[in-house]
């Protein structure tokens, strides 16, 4: 897969908590969605489980989405 943002990032939610959700971008790099609820790492194998830890580290690494903000942006 080839992820210009990364398939995850932090969201912190109206009470100030953070977590980790999937992200979907355009390719003008525009927040698409997020998922609904946190991610939890579960993988049909080792390598794959390895995989969706390095994402989870890159998106510590990449600032945290508001969702607020995220919420009250107009895209039409």
């Amino acid at each position: 897969m080839d992820f210009s943002f990364g398939p995850y990032c932090v969201c912190r939610n109206r009470s100030g908590r953070y977590a980790i959700r999937e992200v979907l971008y355009e390719h003008d790099g525009r927040l698409i969605s997020y998922g609904k609820h946190p991610v939890a790492p579960l993988a049909a194998s080792l390598a794959d489980l390895s995989q969706l830890v390095e994402w989870y580290r890159d998106a510590l690494d990449a600032p945290a989405i508001f969702l607020e903000a995220v919420n009250s942006i107009d895209y039409s």
